[in-house]
């Protein structure tokens, strides 16, 4: 996205226009602006057409205008920024994780172990007299993960939602439904017409 690029003004030396330009460019309504800067008109429309259109104070709304923008985009990159960072050290710690699971000598000698998808649960048997080792999938670890991804695409704008249609017709059905029906309204006139003649 490119920015406007002009001159640069900087204050104005009237105060009041410098205060008008302010409050405008903050999003302040410009009747309110000019009274607020202290001016006092009869037509107060017609005379704050006239201020705000004056050249160095349009000039200063827009160089204000662009520096909150600027300034707002700097702030919001530097939290998408710090955010993404975040979900990247989670997402690595989670990757180490699973590369520790798949090292585990117990880990090496079950199928599937060494993928480090597998968490190790102990059950304790029926009568309470001991346990024996069960291997899961770890679907929480996974979904946390996928979870963790599809955050960072939506923080780098690489997230679309997949619409479904709902409504489905048929084209060629419809068509002969809609035959269908005109047929039996001219059988059904030709039977009226016909039956009416002796």
């Amino acid at each position: 996205m490119g920015s406007l690029k002009f001159d640069r003004i900087g204050v104005l030396e009237n105060l009041q226009y410098e205060y008008f330009a302010q409050r405008v460019a903050a999003g302040a309504p410009p009747d309110q602006a000019y009274y607020a800067a202290g001016y006092r008109a009869k037509d107060v429309r017609q005379a704050v057409y006239k201020l705000k259109n004056r050249p160095e104070v349009r000039k200063r709304i827009m160089e204000l205008a662009a520096e909150a923008a600027e300034q707002f985009r700097c702030l919001t990159l530097g939290s998408t920024k710090e955010r993404l960072m975040e979900l990247e050290d989670r997402w690595r710690r989670m990757k180490a994780l699973i590369r520790a699971r798949a090292g585990d000598p117990r880990m090496q000698q079950t199928p599937g172990g060494e993928t480090g998808l597998l968490v190790l649960r102990q059950k304790v048997l029926g009568n309470g007299t001991g346990t024996i080792d069960e291997y899961c999938f770890d679907h929480t670890l996974m979904e946390a993960m996928l979870a963790l991804e599809a955050q960072a695409a939506k923080e780098l704008g690489q997230w679309t939602q997949k619409l479904e249609v709902t409504a489905t017709f048929n084209l060629v059905e419809r068509l002969n439904a809609g035959r269908q029906r005109v047929a039996e309204a001219v059988n059904a006139k030709v039977l009226t017409i016909g039956e009416q003649q002796p």
